[in-house]
């Protein structure tokens, strides 16, 4: 049995290509959306809810998992780490997903990068006028620490969870985007000059988490951009093409019968 680890686009084609190919195949998912996803293309088992430690030991012992395929988000970081310990103290196969980077330098003009979520809310303190986080919801909260509410607009997903937690941290409907990208260039453009945006935050999700498309329309703009980098994770295989990797996950499971 193999194990995708997903809540992605990218986690989704894969248990699709490794369904056609006829393996079995179960995913895991954060979301109960993303649960629906899966299940709305795929008839597969999917556990939502996230994954602990001792649920992933248990459930490769119980479902006999053979290999994991780990296709989560690159800012999933660790859920990502915590499989490649599981996998490795049990023995069993890993191989990991990576989606190409958002193609940019560090020098390119308007586009500032930074290490962390902390160190980009401090960055965008030195902008005037609005600031658009495109960035999810999950680090919501090293923002409102540093910077008056009143000058962050936020586009999330319209989940109750999520804008619960806005208002939570003050943020008022009228600063909260809530809708589902990925987003054309000029739908990023017309946001932008909706809420004012002095200044765009977000994240490197590569091309397929729309990263690009947001990078583009603030530069047309002339709005600047700071960018958050990618964590850092020591995986044991990497790899960032889909036939790739589903021709790995296939001979692996050959040498295994």
């Amino acid at each position: 049995m193999i194990l995708v680890l997903s809540g992605t686009q990218d986690g989704r084609e894969i248990v699709s290509a490794l369904r056609q190919k006829g393996c079995q195949v179960m995913a895991s998912t954060v979301t109960e959306y993303g649960k629906f996803l899966l299940q709305e293309k795929d008839d597969v088992l999917v556990i939502d809810g996230g994954l602990k430690p001792q649920d992933l030991e248990e459930l490769i012992i119980i479902k006999g998992i053979t290999i994991v395929v780990d296709a989560t988000h690159p800012f999933a970081v660790q859920v990502s780490r915590m499989a490649v310990d599981i996998c490795s103290s049990m023995k069993i196969h890993y191989v990991r997903y990576e989606r190409e980077e958002t193609v940019l330098t560090p020098q390119k003009e308007g586009v500032v990068w930074a290490d962390s979520f902390p160190e980009a809310a401090y960055k965008a303190l030195e902008y005037q006028g609005n600031i658009f986080l495109t960035i999810g919801s999950n680090h919501l909260e090293e923002f409102c620490q540093v910077i008056p509410v009143e000058r962050l607009r936020t586009r999330v997903l319209p989940q109750s969870k999520v804008l619960a937690k806005c208002e939570k941290l003050g943020f008022h409907p009228s600063q909260i985007v809530a809708l589902q990208g990925p987003f054309s260039l000029e739908l990023n453009k017309e946001l932008y000059l909706k809420y004012q945006a002095g200044v765009m935050v977000t994240k490197d999700s590569g091309k397929i988490g729309g990263t690009e498309a947001k990078v583009a329309a603030a530069m047309e703009l002339g709005i600047p951009v700071i960018m958050v980098k990618r964590p850092a994770v020591l995986y044991p295989v990497v790899m960032q093409e889909k036939d790739q990797l589903i021709e790995y996950v296939l001979q692996t499971e050959k040498e295994e019968t």
